[in-house]
């Protein structure tokens, strides 16, 4: 059986990421993943609106989601993101 290795990149560069999840609630609801980044991996970055991508295996060539940081928010082990595709961008504007 084959190990499923998700992977992040921001603005085409892979990230480790801590956990993270991906919803798609579907209808003209916005899909979004959040995740948490060490503080040295996103602490020295501006990140907002830059573009991120998720993968569900290291092997893909094409994404199955593509969106952008809406939203960080930092404590003292972790930086949260949250992430919106474009839908989330026309509605909530």
């Amino acid at each position: 059986m084959t190990e499923i290795t998700p992977r992040v990149c921001i603005d085409g560069r892979e990230v480790d990421f801590l956990k993270g999840t991906y919803a798609n609630p579907g209808n003209l609801s916005a899909a979004t993943i959040s995740f948490d980044l060490s503080i040295s991996e996103g602490v020295t970055k501006k990140l907002w609106n830059k573009e991120v991508t998720f993968y569900l295996s290291q092997n893909d060539t094409v994404p199955i989601f593509r969106g952008w940081i809406k939203r960080t928010k930092k404590s003292l082990e972790k930086l949260d993101v949250l992430v919106e595709d474009a839908v989330g961008y026309m509605i909530k504007g």
